[in-house]
């Protein structure tokens, strides 16, 4: 029932705001679950360019497609822990993750209309800057030129898990985290 019809309005029960809340904070756990599995000792070697490749898949995906879910302050704080367990310079991932949620969330509406290609490639541009951000300010921090490839690895990684994650994230966005369902 909408503000402009009379009538008595329920509350929602407690139930039902939980359910919204969870739905609401369904993007927000998914990538928070994604960066602590990887940390866990899984004999990865690759696992720090993995949890960053597919922390940056898991934002640019929900920054295009459920925004409110996945709000600045989330991604810094999302970046803050990605700085804290692999060591990097406190506030590195938070300036990029900052940075990819607000060019997805500029660019959203072209994104959603383009379709699923367009929106890859604006992905693994979005990708490239920030892994290339990552790479030049871990080289200024250090004085010295860093190895690119694990840098180039992020980026390959980014790309190669985009489709599959956007596949589940999409049925998630339609399903499980779609407050207007619940």
């Amino acid at each position: 029932m909408t503000d402009q019809r009379p009538g008595i309005r329920l509350r929602p029960s407690f139930g039902r705001r939980l359910d919204v809340w969870s739905r609401r904070g369904f993007p927000a756990a998914v990538t928070l679950l994604l960066i602590l599995l990887l940390e866990a000792p899984l004999g990865l070697h690759v696992s720090a360019q993995l949890q960053l490749a597919l922390s940056l898949a898991s934002l640019f995906f929900w920054s295009v497609h459920r925004p409110t879910s996945m709000p600045p302050w989330l991604a810094f704080g999302l970046g803050l822990l990605i700085d804290l367990l692999q060591m990097q310079p406190i506030g590195l991932s938070s300036l990029v993750f900052l940075l990819v949620v607000g060019v997805a969330r500029h660019w959203r509406h072209d994104l959603r209309r383009l379709g699923f290609m367009l929106s890859w490639l604006g992905f693994g541009f979005v990708a490239l800057g920030a892994v290339s951000l990552i790479y030049a300010a871990s080289s200024l921090l250090r004085w010295r030129l860093l190895p690119p490839m694990p840098c180039v690895d992020e980026l390959m990684l980014a790309l190669m898990f985009y489709p599959a994650l956007a596949v589940l994230f999409g049925h998630a966005h339609r399903y499980a985290a779609a407050p207007e369902q619940a």
